[in-house]
């Protein structure tokens, strides 16, 4: 499990948060980070993409009803985990984020509307589908440890209308 800690920002109107998102649905954050976490009353968010939905040592559906009903979130990241970056359509982004909407509908797992973009890269023109498919919020970020290890937090503050900074 890598956990990158990217920009924290202070409020001192409110009460600090953050949010955890473990990326990729690995099953050692249900083995690790979920007993982690919960025994310091700590939840986290859960990037879900439906392509690795059922294959080995990833959460099962039992895992993700347990973390769900200790208090964690679910995010939408896809179907096939594209990088939504230049040369994507916006048919494609609205295609594959319903493929990933319908898999967490059917298991009652899709309860927000706030997308974690692959790669944590959208372009333009690829917001617009995955909007298209319902979401308002988009998780982008500066992707520090690379493509695919994504396992890091960011800050809900939305610097750009509709964007997650992490």
């Amino acid at each position: 499990l890598t956990i990158v800690i990217v920009d924290i920002i202070q409020n001192f109107e409110t009460k600090p948060q953050v949010i955890l998102v473990l990326d990729d649905q690995s099953d050692t954050q249900y083995t690790y980070a979920f007993p982690y976490m919960n025994a310091r009353g700590l939840p986290g968010s859960i990037a879900f993409a439906s392509k690795f939905g059922g294959q080995a040592n990833c959460l099962t559906d039992s895992m993700v009803n347990e973390m769900l009903a200790a208090g964690w979130s679910i995010h939408n990241h896809s179907d096939q985990h594209p990088v939504l970056s230049s040369g994507v359509t916006a048919d494609f982004a609205y295609a594959d984020t319903m493929v990933c909407r319908n898999y967490l509908a059917a298991r009652g797992w899709d309860r927000n509307n706030i997308y974690v973009a692959p790669g944590a890269a959208t372009s333009d023109v690829a917001w617009q589908g995955v909007q298209s498919a319902g979401y308002t919020y988009n998780v982008v970020g500066d992707a520090l440890s690379g493509y695919g290890d994504l396992n890091s937090t960011y800050h809900g503050l939305a610097q750009q209308s509709n964007h997650i900074y992490r």
